[in-house]
């Protein structure tokens, strides 16, 4: 249940909350887009924190799984902008856009 909830989380950053100005700013500086995705996934954490696990551990249970996302989200979008930028595509190569959107 917390996986599909982090994806729902990730869908409404991605598609809802997220502007086309902000998608723009994040090829230039990641660290918005890194607190945009920390504050939802830090929210879907600590829900699942209280009424999972009722407020035991936050270290292990809150913590520690927030920083792991959020680098690896950091680190997998850096890898995402790098590729975009060296991977030329015209109108019939969006599949790669795909691609790469289904990997992050």
């Amino acid at each position: 249940m917390l996986f599909l909830s982090l994806v729902l989380a990730h869908f409404i950053a991605d598609f809802y909350l997220q502007t086309d100005d902000m998608v723009i700013e994040k090829q230039k500086n990641l660290k918005k887009h890194v607190v945009h995705h920390l504050l939802l996934t830090a929210i879907v954490l600590a829900g699942d924190w209280i009424f999972q696990f009722n407020f035991e551990n936050p270290l292990k249970n809150l913590l520690i799984p927030l920083i792991f996302i959020v680098i690896t989200h950091l680190l997998i979008d850096f890898i995402k902008i790098k590729l975009l930028y060296h991977t030329k595509m015209n109108n019939e190569e969006n599949m790669k856009r795909l691609g790469f959107f289904v990997i992050d």
